[in-house]
């Protein structure tokens, strides 16, 4: 993974360079991210436990299903690989919310946020979540608030309930 090819952006979102994922982590050097919120149409989020074997924030729960986005690729190209490659997600329709710019310890990115409805079944991969469930905006708010939450995943997941919550065609409820 360490050898996975990454671009570097700079801070209007442009590619200046492209690194490995190891240098990436490294370094702490400034990269793009796919971010997707995954509702039932009941309103619902999924949430889920990261392995201990991640290379960032392992063994924290997070409510977005994405990551970092391959040299060359486009944004909506990563949530939708991530999407399929982490939950078995394939087809679902996708409503951009948001660009993020996020500045953490050891950890800085542009994210895409995404939302999506999804009724159908999901397969977690082993290897990247240990646990999921879904849970209501109220629950997550909660859960986001403790430390074993991502620092990333929390920030964003904040702004999208400060400004207003929109959520996919299809879905009931919102972040009220």
């Amino acid at each position: 993974m360490s050898e996975e090819l990454v671009d570097v952006v700079d801070e209007q979102d442009r590619v200046v360079a492209t690194v490995t994922r190891g240098r990436i982590r490294a370094e702490g050097l400034l990269h793009r991210v796919a971010s997707v919120l995954v509702f039932r149409p009941d309103g619902r989020l999924l949430v889920h436990r990261r392995t201990e074997t991640k290379d960032v924030y392992p063994g924290a729960f997070d409510c977005f299903v994405g990551g970092v986005v391959a040299a060359g690729e486009r944004y909506e190209q990563a949530r939708d690989r991530e999407l399929a490659e982490e939950m078995g997600i394939e087809g679902a329709a996708a409503m951009e919310l948001f660009r993020h710019r996020f500045e953490g310890a050891g950890d800085r990115s542009w994210s895409a946020v995404y939302a999506i409805s999804w009724a159908g079944p999901v397969v977690p991969q082993a290897s990247e979540v240990a646990w999921h469930g879904w849970e209501s905006v109220e629950r997550v708010l909660r859960r986001a608030a403790e430390p074993t939450f991502v620092p990333d995943g929390r920030e964003i997941f904040r702004r999208w309930v400060d400004e207003g919550g929109s959520v996919p065609p299809g879905t009931v409820g919102s972040a009220g």
